[in-house]
């Protein structure tokens, strides 16, 4: 069974991502490091579509669905996160 986590935890754990990704960005390109950062994501969304299917047709059958929740999902996280950074964005750009 699955352990639930609170908001708190949910953001550490992505704040742990970014903080890879900066890592990466200090040795690569920013825009490397994202195409990266990405791509694992989506290589990591058809892993666990494909981990919940008991069958390649199953699997077959659930991608369009899964693609669609996983748009629906990065485009609001995408959505949110400009948001953010258009009310912040002296702040996040001061180096």
């Amino acid at each position: 069974m699955s352990k639930t986590i609170s908001d708190v935890e949910f953001l550490q754990h992505a704040d742990s991502f970014i903080t890879l990704a900066n890592d990466k960005a200090g040795a690569i390109q920013a825009e490397t490091a994202g195409a990266a950062m990405t791509f694992a994501a989506a290589r990591f969304a058809a892993y666990l579509v494909a981990r919940s299917c008991d069958s390649k047709a199953t699997f077959d059958a659930r991608k369009d669905e899964a693609k669609t929740i996983f748009m629906e999902q990065f485009e609001g996280m995408l959505r949110d996160n400009l948001e953010e950074y258009s009310r912040n964005f002296d702040k996040h750009n001061a180096a």
